[in-house]
């Protein structure tokens, strides 16, 4: 399978803009030998790592750059890569093709990346409704619709009279029995409190929705690090799920300070992005826990079991 580079990527600006290191790793998505069909597939670090001898802190760099161009999407949990514009570019689809990335991604996890890549394929099916493929298309559609709503089930209709509609939290609870808009099945969510239980301001004591909580998270880092890293799906999602284990507004906002406190210390600013920060559980006990360790000189260094040795 041979992967297609428009001759119009070295007019982009945000192209241009980039290192030479991370120029070469969109290169690299766009034409190695693991990449899917559909632009979507599996791609574990080691194996960019291996290919293309790009390691350690500038491959973090790298991909940190192209997420926040928009130009992919990256889900540390699942190890899945989203070039953003690989359909618009490779746009000579023929059947077999076609189903092939439909068998591709039934066997992928696209939690992180899923509501961007259907975007993508929605599109597709707007603007290419004549197209003779378009039904493996809306089937495409499907599948990760269905991955969607086994995730959260957001975008949400009311069942008989119950109200909460979009998904705004009751009590302790976020939309009580809601269904899932498209083919997902009835489903009763209730989601742990480590949402719902936080102590939010606002008028009354009144908790904020999720969105805001997480919005307020992700604006935390940004105020932190001085940067204007964008509210992607993905960052949506870490967010959301570091909030289900557990952790409470005070203690991520705590994890930020000390990570970006660390990060800038050590001129390491790669660590600062939100696909590092908000990673795992881990990430984020490490970075509260962590304690600055200082040579005679009084300079803090890095030790091998810090929460700053991510690679």
């Amino acid at each position: 399978m041979f992967g297609k580079v428009n001759e119009s990527l070295w007019q982009d600006s945000n192209f241009i803009k980039l290192s030479e290191t991370a120029r070469l790793l969109y290169l690299y998505l766009l034409t190695n030998k693991h990449r899917g069909i559909l632009g979507v597939y599996r791609l574990p670090l080691a194996y960019i790592e291996a290919d293309t001898g790009i390691k350690g802190k500038p491959l973090t760099q790298a991909l940190n750059d192209l997420v926040d161009i928009g130009y992919i999407e990256y889900d540390n949990d699942n190890e899945v890569v989203l070039i953003v514009k690989y359909l618009q570019i490779n746009n000579h689809y023929n059947y077999k093709h076609i189903q092939g990335g439909i068998r591709e991604i039934q066997e992928l996890k696209l939690s992180n990346v899923s509501k961007t890549f259907k975007s993508i394929i929605s599109k597709i099916i707007e603007t290419d409704a004549n197209q003779q493929n378009i039904d493996e298309f809306k089937e495409i559609l499907t599948i990760v619709e269905q991955q969607i709503g086994n995730t959260l089930a957001i975008d949400c209709q009311p069942i008989g009279n119950t109200l909460a509609t979009d998904c705004q939290p009751i009590g302790n609870t976020l939309a009580i029995d809601c269904q899932p808009i498209g083919n997902g099945l009835p489903v009763s969510i209730s989601i742990s409190n480590s949402i719902s239980n936080s102590k939010e301001g606002g008028v009354g004591g009144e908790k904020k929705s999720d969105l805001e909580l997480v919005k307020e998270i992700h604006q935390k880092l940004c105020d932190e690090s001085g940067k204007n890293f964008k509210l992607t799906e993905a960052v949506k999602t870490s967010i959301r799920a570091r909030l289900n284990d557990g952790f409470t507004k005070e203690e991520i906002f705590e994890a930020i300070e000390k990570q970006v406190a660390n990060c800038k210390e050590n001129n390491v600013p790669q660590y600062m992005h939100p696909s590092t920060v908000f990673r795992n559980t881990t990430s984020i006990e490490r970075a509260i826990s962590y304690q600055p360790k200082k040579q005679n000189n009084g300079k803090i260094v890095i030790a091998d079991d810090d929460p700053l040795n991510f690679l």
